[in-house]
Formats: C-alpha cells, sequence, structure tokens
C-alpha cells in the first residue's frame, strides 16, 4: 500500500475539512452518550425519586394508619413523582448546560455539547434541548414499550445524521 504524496499550495486538499466545515459529520458517540444519560438520569431523576417516594409514602403511613396502599395509589404516586422530579431535573440540566457546556454524565465520559458555532448552549437552546428530550424519554416512559421504541429511533437517527431529536434544531453537537 503506497503512501499519499503531500500536496502542493496549488492542488485542492482531498477532504472537505478545509474547503467547507459545514459538511463535517458530527461526531456519534453512541455509548457515551447512553451512559452519560443513564449517569445524569440517576443524579437527576431517580435519586431525588426516591428519596421524595420514602417522604411521601412514610408521610401516607402517618396519615392513614395503614402500611397498604391499593395499585390505584401507587400509580398516583408515580405520576406524581415523577412531574415533582422532572421539572427541577429539566431546569438543572439546563443550568448546567448553559454554563458548563456539559452535565455530570457528559463530563464523567468526556462529552461536550456545543451548538452551531461550537459555542456553549444559551439558556433558550438549552432548554429547548432539554425540554425535547424530556418530554421524548422521560414522559413517554410512563408506556415503557414506547420508552423502548423511542430510543431504538434515536440510536438509529444518531448513527445515520450524527444528530437527535434534541439536538437536531439548534444542530447541537455532542463531542468530545
Amino acid at each position: 500500500m503506497a503512501l499519499p504524496s503531500p500536496q502542493t499550495d496549488n492542488e485542492t486538499p482531498k477532504n472537505n475539512l478545509s474547503v467547507c466545515p459545514e459538511v463535517i459529520e458530527p461526531p456519534k458517540h453512541p455509548w457515551r452518550r447512553y451512559f452519560a444519560r443513564v449517569v445524569d438520569s440517576i443524579l437527576l431523576i431517580v435519586i431525588p425519586k426516591l428519596l421524595l417516594g420514602l417522604i411521601m409514602v412514610s408521610a401516607y403511613h402517618l396519615v392513614t394508619g395503614t402500611d397498604k396502599m391499593g395499585v390505584l395509589n401507587v400509580k398516583l404516586l408515580e405520576a406524581i413523582l415523577r412531574l415533582i422530579v422532572l421539572i427541577p431535573a429539566l431546569f438543572m440540566e439546563t443550568f448546567l448546560l448553559q454554563f458548563w457546556g456539559t452535565t455530570v454524565g457528559k463530563r464523567l465520559f468526556g462529552l461536550k455539547v456545543r451548538n452551531a458555532k461550537g459555542q456553549k448552549l444559551s439558556f433558550g437552546e438549552a432548554l429547548k434541548r432539554t425540554a425535547c428530550l424530556y418530554g421524548l424519554l422521560y414522559i413517554v416512559g410512563f408506556f415503557p414499550l414506547f420508552a423502548l421504541i423511542v430510543r431504538y429511533i434515536q440510536l438509529r437517527k444518531l448513527m445515520k445524521s450524527g444528530y437527535t431529536t434534541w439536538d437536531q434544531g439548534n444542530r447541537n453537537t455532542v463531542g468530545l
């Protein structure tokens, strides 16, 4: 296999990097992104939801004097906890993206979120991205089969275009 010869000044470059930077495919990193999302979900949603759930169940037992909760009460508690936890989590992730350009999970996996200009997201961009992400992943999560389908569709979209639905509107990139 022969090595390519160095280019002279009058030759056109062999790649599109210096000619047309907007055609560069964004980095995909699907597994890093997945595990970063798992870490962020644990920190921003699961742990607060567990703590709040323990408090609410304890309060239920104190008020009713019984140890038994009906199925309807458990489902209602789950829905209430989901809404109570998601709204602050949405704003916490938005602020992290705006000020740090990353979240805790993304930081652990060496990822940053940038807009089309290569800058940290503005508050509006970060809020739009996070609201779309939470809407697709967590609100649809009330229906586990739909959540699995949505995650699969987003993985296919990421591998094909380099963007997920929540990154596509602003052409945000998640990369190293």
